[in-house]
């Protein structure tokens, strides 16, 4: 009974770090809803370039700070076409590394990037990207896509 009350507990305790890894990504994120930072992060995962990524984000930033100034509150400068850019860059080298990436939710990556840090030996880590692969294979074959590359 304690072991299933520990699981859910972490359970819950992860579900929480991964809202707020979600907030602390999206600029503005707290003067949006739980649904518009959701839509936020599908429209982003939908963009197929880099460019347009960038123009998204920074037409977002424009939006939080034009809100923020409705609402009254101060919000932190934005981080900049550059910034954006080379996070951008960032994002598609994790991309280009995670097996199935496409397939994925933004909490899924996160999630099976974190359990891949937390794997204490290379037998673990590979037992996990196993079982990821096979995942996404099977997700893939569930949507009638060609598997992962």
């Amino acid at each position: 009974m304690d072991r299933l009350h520990d699981r859910t507990q972490d359970r819950l305790h992860d579900q929480d770090r991964l809202r707020q890894q979600d907030r602390d990504r999206i600029y503005g994120a707290d003067l949006m809803s739980a649904r518009e930072r959701q839509q936020y992060e599908q429209k982003l995962h939908s963009l197929a370039t880099e460019q347009e990524r960038v123009q998204f984000r920074m037409e977002h930033e424009q939006q939080m700070q034009q809100r923020a100034r409705e609402r009254g509150v101060t919000l932190r400068p934005g981080p900049g076409e550059a910034q954006v850019r080379t996070q951008e860059q960032q994002r598609q080298r994790e991309r280009e590394q995670t097996y199935g990436y496409s397939l994925m939710t933004p909490a899924e990556v996160a999630q099976y990037r974190e359990r891949l840090r937390n794997a204490r030996t290379e037998q673990q880590r590979e037992k996990i990207r196993s079982e990821h692969r096979e995942q996404m294979q099977q997700r893939a074959r569930e949507r009638g896509e060609s598997p992962p590359k």
